[in-house]
């Protein structure tokens, strides 16, 4: 059998301040190569800061310096980001001349991303072009999940095409069953322990019980400049309040690479706008999926946490154009969709320690999504032991 040819692209441009901000993903495509060797031949394009971690698993690194990606527009960030999410024409002619530079020299049969990037479809074809990230699942008592998407990252993705046709069938009340047992009843049980359910009991006695959640997204990164709106979370935060009135209370956390505002900001939040109630300081960053299954609502830019108020029927609020965009449009109160919960446990997602250990893991999946995308779809290939397996 021939060696597909396989390129990861790592976003050269640098976000969050960190030229080694995708350093992670270097480690893991490294480690995907390395126990593909005998289906895949691997390359990879990122930044040159990157690039200098080097990888003997690699036939081909090719480095980019950001420089001429961000000239065209001005070195202004949120306009390049944009541009790669939802631009209609390909101005960006440096990116196209790195792309195409690539495609002449290695010639990959297979492109994945872990940033959206309309320009890869347009160089190496759109059936050609993946993108990965970690799984929309619980990060708490879960294996970490991640998945490959050959529509989209954040836009158009097969949670976008999966939002319009659901699934149905009996078996779908065994995923429930299991997903209460195992996750609901013990992040409560989590959240009661930590004084999150004291607090919001008596948050609700004062204030009522239409809360909402804001998961918040980092101040800068290319999902929040990209697709979300062009303001600081802070700013977010008073913008929502004012769009929402006082029918709901809103509940900010921060993301947990994120810092929260200061005490002095924080009341000065809750005395101009009464209908934010900021949680206590320690529980502030990176709690919300203990907060979950206390609120009425949600509302988010791309945090998993949307998924997962899908799952359990809460409303929810697109604040950007993500891939939680069209569930959420199709969200009804007090309508749980365990159908999305077999969708990402059976079909989506994949154990991370599986694809980073198990030789072949990764190829084998690839190279089916590769030759029929479609197969996300069926339902017949739910499986509730697959979600079991990802259970701790």
């Amino acid at each position: 059998m021939t060696r597909k040819r396989i390129l990861f692209y790592l976003e050269p441009v640098t976000y969050v301040d960190s030229p080694l901000r995708l350093g992670g993903w270097w480690s893991f495509c490294s480690t995907f190569a390395a126990h593909s060797g005998a289906a895949m031949e691997s390359a990879v394009a990122a930044s040159p800061f990157i690039c200098a971690l080097g990888s003997s698993y690699f036939a081909e690194i090719y480095s980019i310096v950001q420089v001429g990606l961000l000239q065209g527009c001005s070195f202004d960030r949120a306009a390049y980001s944009r541009d790669l999410c939802f631009g209609t024409d390909y101005r960006n002619t440096a990116l196209l001349d790195e792309l195409n530079r690539i495609k002449a020299a290695f010639c990959p049969d297979i492109v994945i991303a872990v940033t959206d990037n309309r320009y890869l479809k347009k160089v190496f074809g759109t059936g050609n072009v993946f993108f990965m990230e970690l799984g929309p699942l619980p990060r708490t008592g879960l294996h970490t999940a991640i998945y490959f998407d050959p529509y989209g990252h954040q836009i158009g993705s097969a949670l976008d095409w999966f939002a319009r046709n659901r699934w149905a069938y009996p078996q779908l009340d065994d995923f429930t069953h299991i997903w209460h047992r195992k996750w609901v009843d013990p992040i409560y049980e989590a959240a009661q322990a930590k004084g999150i359910t004291s607090w919001f009991d008596d948050m609700s006695a004062r204030r009522g019980p239409a809360s909402l959640l804001v998961a918040l997204q980092p101040r800068d990164w290319i999902t929040y400049e990209g697709i979300g709106p062009l303001v600081d979370p802070i700013s977010l935060l008073r913008s929502l309040a004012c769009d929402v009135g006082n029918g709901w209370t809103i509940l900010p956390q921060w993301h947990g690479s994120d810092s929260p505002p200061s005490e002095s900001l924080v009341a000065e939040l809750e005395a101009d706008q009464s209908n934010i109630a900021m949680p206590p300081e320690h529980l502030r960053v990176a709690q919300s999926e203990m907060f979950l299954p206390l609120v009425r609502g949600v509302a988010t830019i791309s945090s998993n946490v949307a998924a997962l108020g899908a799952i359990m029927g809460k409303e929810l609020l697109s604040l950007g154009k993500s891939k939680f965009h069209q569930i959420a449009l199709r969200a009804a109160p007090n309508e749980p969709r365990p159908d999305i919960l077999a969708f990402l446990s059976s079909r989506y997602c994949l154990r991370l320690d599986d694809v980073l250990n198990i030789e072949g893991h990764f190829a084998d999946h690839i190279l089916r999504l590769h030759h029929s995308p479609t197969y996300l779809f069926d339902h017949t290939g739910s499986d509730v032991s697959k979600l079991e397996r990802f259970f701790l």
